[in-house]
């Protein structure tokens, strides 16, 4: 498998490979959470720690 630097990326595919990290990351602390036992709310999660990347025209009234 052939690996690429991120800073060899073009800033588009940069800013996009730092969203899927952060995405990653969220699912993660998410999943860990639920199995602690701790009742985590996906939604409530992704709108607290993902707000810069949430267009708020998709999201319900």
């Amino acid at each position: 498998m052939n690996s690429t630097k991120v800073d060899e990326l073009d800033p588009i595919d940069q800013e996009q490979f730092r969203l899927l990290k952060k995405l990653f990351g969220a699912f993660t602390a998410v999943e860990r959470s639920a199995s602690k036992g701790k009742e985590v709310e996906l939604e409530k999660y992704l709108t607290e720690n993902m707000s810069d990347y949430i267009d708020s025209q998709e999201l319900p009234v």
